[in-house]
């Protein structure tokens, strides 16, 4: 068996933003329990805001999915949801300062919300961009 920490959980700040960390993929009860296959893929048209490149503005696409959970064997039927291959999108910006320290804001917008679930969120980090 996979181990949990070695699944795949897709949605947030590093995979598909505008969607919480696993939101894309299996759940139990509401909750990501990963996924043993995944994919996800980032476009971003990044330009200057300052003249020295300190500070970037960034406009986004991300896209991903994530699926078959390996425990769901053991599980109660129709207790895992979204466990198949369920492509899920959005589009968004953002704004990179490089000085003093690397720090990275985006806001995501889902393109194809569901019933109960946040239309956009924002994300915060502090990582150089490769």
């Amino acid at each position: 068996m996979i181990p949990f920490s070695e699944l795949f959980h897709i949605g947030g700040d590093t995979t598909v933003r505008g969607f919480s960390y696993g939101e894309i993929g299996p759940k139990f009860l509401g909750d990501t329990i990963g996924a043993k296959k995944a994919f996800y893929m980032n476009a971003e048209l990044i330009f200057p805001i300052t003249p020295d490149m300190t500070m970037k503005g960034v406009i986004f696409y991300d896209g991903g999915a994530g699926w078959d959970n390996p425990y769901v064997a053991g599980i109660t039927p129709g207790l895992v949801t979204d466990n198949s291959f369920d492509y899920r999108h959005s589009v968004g910006f953002g704004i990179r300062m490089l000085q003093p320290m690397p720090v990275r804001v985006d806001w995501g917008f889902k393109l194809d919300p569901r019933t109960g679930e946040k239309e956009s969120q924002v994300h915060f980090g502090m990582t150089y961009d490769w």
